[in-house]
C-alpha cells in the first residue's frame, strides 16, 4: 500500500514534526510504502528528527502560510496546484494530512484520484484560529476520516465531521534501563512559546530555590521567547537555578539524567514530551489541560494541578524532590502505563483504519 503524508514543514523541532516523523518510520517498518511532502521547506533542508531511508521526502519550497485572507487565498491556490501534481505522480492509496491548514486543502487536491483522505489534528481544537475553523466546517465533511489524539478531542471534532477516529501518538523510544532518579535535576522540554507557560516557571523556581538550592531546572527548547525568558529568569535572580538549552539531538539521554519532568503549558493536545518522560521512568507534574489529563494518571504516575493552584504545584514538586522512593514508584508506574503507546500497538490502529476506509 502506498501512503502519502503531507505536512506544512517537516524541518522544525516541534511536537507535530516529531509525531509525523514517528508515524512515517512506524509505517515504513511495517513495509508500508510511505512518502512525505513538506510544503514549506527547502530541498537543501533536512528533517530535524530521524526519518527512515525507506521514506521519500519532497520539499515543495512554498513560503509559510501568510497572514491575511487575500494572501492566504493566493497561497492556497498555488499550493493546491503543486499538491495536485504530486498526488497524481505518486498515485497513493491513502493521503494523510497533518494539521488544519493542510487538511482543509486536501479535498481540492485530490482531483480524479481514488485516494482516501485522512486528516490528522495534533493541537487543541479551540486554539485553531476562527477563520480556519470556519473553513474546516466546509471542508472536513469531504475527508474520509479525521484522526485525533483523544476521546475528548473526538467529541469536539464531531461538529465538523462524523468520521472521526482516535489514534494516539507513538513512543519514539523506550530505553532498556529507566532513569536512576538520583540526579537533582528537573527537566522541561518544548518550544519556547507563550502557550508552553514558561513564564509560570519563575514563581515555582523562586520557592524551590529557597528550599532546595542544590536542585536545578533544565529547559530544552528553541523558540521566539528565548531572550524574553532569559531576561525574566535573570531579573528574578534565577539564572543560576534555571538553564535554557537548545533542543537536544539526544533528548532521551537528557531524560535519563533527570529525576522529575515538569510541564507548565496552558494548552496541550497529547504532548510527546510526557510520553518520552514516562518511557524513561520519570514522574511528571503538570498543569491541567487536555493533553495532561489524557497522559497523566493523577496521583499514580504523576500529578495534574489546577491552573490557579501555584501553591499546590510547588507542594507536589517538593514532595517528589524530598522522596526518592515516591519518584521511583510513580516513574515505574508511568513506564508501565506508556507501553500502550509502543509502535507495534499504534501501527495496528493505523493499518486497521486503512483497511476500514479502503472500499
Amino acid at each position: 500500500m502506498k501512503v502519502l503524508i503531507i505536512t506544512s514543514n517537516i524541518v522544525p523541532t516541534g511536537g507535530t514534526e516529531r509525531a509525523i516523523s514517528n508515524l512515517a518510520n512506524m509505517l515504513a517498518d511495517k513495509d508500508v510504502d510511505v512518502s512525505i511532502i513538506s510544503v514549506s521547506s527547502l530541498t537543501t533542508q533536512s528533517a530535524y528528527y530521524p526519518i527512515s531511508s525507506k521514506v521519500e521526502i519532497t520539499h515543495l519550497e512554498q513560503p509559510a502560510i501568510p497572514i491575511g485572507v487575500k494572501n492566504k487565498l493566493a497561497w492556497y491556490l498555488k499550493t493546491i496546484k503543486l499538491l495536485r501534481k504530486e498526488i497524481k505522480r505518486r498515485n497513493a492509496k491513502v493521503i494523510i494530512g497533518a494539521g488544519h491548514n493542510i487538511n482543509s486543502l486536501l479535498p481540492f487536491c485530490k482531483g480524479n484520484s481514488q485516494s482516501k483522505i485522512i486528516g490528522c489534528e495534533h493541537i487543541v481544537l479551540k486554539t485553531i484560529p476562527l477563520f480556519s475553523r470556519l473553513l474546516m466546517k466546509t471542508t472536513y465533511r469531504f475527508l474520509d476520516q479525521v484522526v485525533v489524539l483523544s476521546e475528548q478531542a473526538r467529541t469536539q471534532m464531531l461538529c465538523y465531521t462524523s468520521h472521526v477516529s482516535v489514534i494516539p501518538n507513538t513512543l519514539p523510544f523506550f530505553p532498556e534501563q529507566a532513569a536512576f532518579l538520583s540526579s537533582k535535576r528537573i527537566i522541561m522540554v518544548g518550544r519556547l512559546s507563550a502557550e508552553k507557560g514558561y513564564d509560570r516557571v519563575a514563581s515555582i523556581a523562586e520557592k524551590l530555590k529557597l528550599d532546595y538550592p542544590d536542585w536545578h531546572i533544565d529547559i530544552f527548547g528553541n523558540g521566539g521567547m528565548h531572550d524574553e525568558l532569559v531576561a525574566l529568569y535573570k531579573n528574578n535572580a534565577l539564572d543560576n537555578f534555571i538553564t535554557i538549552h537548545p533542543i537536544s539531538t539526544n533528548i532521551e539521554q537528557e531524560y535519563l539524567q533527570s529525576s522529575i519532568c515538569m510541564m507548565t503549558s496552558y494548552s496541550e493536545a497529547m504532548p510527546m514530551v510526557l510520553l518520552e518522560a514516562k518511557a524513561c521512568g520519570l514522574p511528571i507534574i503538570a498543569y491541567n489541560c487536555e493533553g495532561t489529563q489524557r497522559l497523566i494518571n493523577d496521583g499514580s504516575d504523576g500529578y495534574v494541578i489546577d491552573n490557579d493552584s501555584l501553591e499546590d504545584f510547588i507542594m507536589k514538586v517538593e514532595s517528589l524532590i524530598s522522596n526518592r522512593t515516591l519518584r521511583f514508584k510513580m516513574g515505574s508506574k508511568g513506564r508501565e502505563n506508556c507501553k500502550q503507546f509502543l509502535p507495534d500497538n499504534i501501527a495496528k490502529l493505523w493499518i486497521n483504519l486503512f483497511e476500514t476506509i479502503k472500499d
